[in-house]
């Protein structure tokens, strides 16, 4: 009866992994999938779902040009920290990433949006980034650093707190 039941948790665990992350080719490119749940959705230190669960789903197209890929997706996730919105957050995001021995380096832009925000709050607004990520190979750790720099040339509002992380959505 344990044999079944730990047979029954492997296959349910394998399953449910392939479900949550699929990629498709396109060409030389690649389309993948994902979706998961959050227990916390917390970016930047913010609570963006006040302690709720927060499902996502997102959709990422990625082409090679030479050894420089260039990556375009979507992102949308639960949240109620944004007055109005509807209780969803909605990213788009573009960029070029290239790997040199252990480094990876990736540059690109995000866009949040917050449908149906009122205009008093932020109901869309960007960033530009550039990130640097170390993974020694074979090793159960990374390094990384990046720079964001908004695209509201110092406009800020008291919902600002709310801003979103880039995450390990993108590559």
């Amino acid at each position: 009866m344990i044999k079944k039941i730990i047979l029954s948790s492997f296959f349910s665990t394998l399953v449910l992994t392939s479900v949550a992350k699929s990629e498709i080719k396109v060409g030389k490119g690649s389309l993948t999938f994902n979706a998961g749940i959050n227990s916390q959705y917390i970016s930047r230190g913010v609570d963006q779902n006040k302690d709720k669960v927060s499902p996502f789903v997102g959709a990422d197209f990625t082409y090679p040009i030479s050894n420089i890929n260039f990556y375009v997706g979507a992102w949308t996730a639960a949240q109620d920290n944004v007055t109005g919105a509807g209780g969803q957050e909605r990213d788009y995001y573009l960029g070029l990433n290239t790997t040199a021995g252990l480094a990876t380096f990736d540059v690109g832009y995000i866009s949040y949006n917050y449908p149906g925000a009122p205009t008093k709050d932020i109901k869309q607004y960007g960033e530009w980034y550039g990130k640097i990520t170390l993974a020694p190979e074979k090793k159960p750790y990374t390094f990384g650093a990046a720079y964001y720099f908004d695209d509201t040339d110092g406009v800020k509002s008291r919902s600002e707190e709310h801003t979103s992380e880039l995450q390990s959505r993108l590559h």
